[in-house]
């Protein structure tokens, strides 16, 4: 029996024309009433550990509901299982784990406001207190250059 299939075949999507046209609704032009926005903080180093976060001028900032970060969350559920590996692309540690950063851009906060604007501007007004770690690198080189992973 000969299984079905679209490759190669013309496929007429129903929000293909509402898309090209501008017509189309995403999920961000919804709005609902009492709806939270959250902003992702990156981390601005590469490695080290937080020492603390201070937070305090961007809770006081107009629209903005809270800030969460690794001293102020609860530790997350993890299965007994090994689901939380294969579930997902990507990082598998629960956020805000703990005070370690592990790479330059890993999320070390969340703002929550009610806009996603105000949610974005309470992000850049956080400081964290970080103490830096030497990095460990294999300097040999190779074929492709220097090597550049962690030893």
């Amino acid at each position: 029996m000969a299984q079905e299939t679209v490759i190669g075949k013309d496929i007429t999507r129903v929000d293909g024309v509402m898309k090209v046209t501008g017509a189309a609704k995403y999920g961000v032009e919804y709005s609902l009433d009492n709806m939270a926005w959250g902003v992702g903080v990156g981390s601005t180093i590469g490695s080290g550990k937080i020492a603390s976060i201070d937070s305090s001028e961007a809770e006081k900032m107009a629209g903005v509901l809270a800030i969460l970060h690794h001293g102020n969350t609860e530790k997350l559920y993890r299965p007994a299982n090994n689901f939380e590996e294969t579930s997902r692309p990507g990082e598998s540690r629960p956020l805000f784990e703990d005070d370690q950063v592990y790479y330059y851009g890993q999320f070390v906060a969340l703002v929550v406001a009610d806009t996603f604007e105000r949610a974005g501007r309470g992000g850049s007004r956080r400081r964290e207190i970080r103490r830096t770690e030497a990095g460990r690198f294999d300097g040999r080189i190779n074929a492709e250059g220097p090597a550049c992973r962690e030893t």
